[in-house]
């Protein structure tokens, strides 16, 4: 099987488990420190596939996966975990400097600045755009 394809698979069951709600209490999150890619996994995923380097995926796990939204200000990738995530790591250098938007729940907000969607149960935290002030949040489709 191709990398691209591996990847894209790897994706996509990831979040079709996800979105299931089926299972999640084995489920971590892990974010390559190369490529930034993150996948949801009960195990460490396969380094094949790394768009940055043929050298495969170098994998961070960050922390199981939860019902809480937390946005890295430095590499912008949005972890829907149980607890802060692993700060270790970070691919845009250092450590990630992390930020919780507020509970996953029906509605999908939108920033207007840095373009992040999330779903959560009411308007998230507006602290720590990575486009720099606060999110500017909009419901949306």
């Amino acid at each position: 099987m191709k990398k691209s394809l591996w990847v894209a698979v790897l994706l996509l069951a990831g979040v079709l488990f996800s979105a299931s709600g089926v299972g999640n209490a084995g489920l971590k999150n892990y974010q390559c420190r190369k490529c930034a890619l993150l996948v949801r996994s009960e195990n460490v995923p396969p380094a094949m596939g790394c768009r940055a380097d043929e050298g495969g995926h170098l994998w961070q796990e960050l922390g199981p996966v939860g019902a809480m939204n937390y946005q890295c200000m430095k590499c912008r990738v949005n972890v829907e975990s149980r607890w802060e995530p692993n700060v270790q790591g970070c691919p845009a250098s250092g450590n990630h400097q992390w930020n919780r938007l507020g509970k996953i729940g029906p509605v999908n907000h939108q920033c207007r600045k840095c373009g992040l969607t999330v779903r959560t149960e009411e308007t998230p935290n507006p602290i720590g755009c990575p486009n720099g002030g606060n999110h500017q949040w909009y419901k949306s489709k």
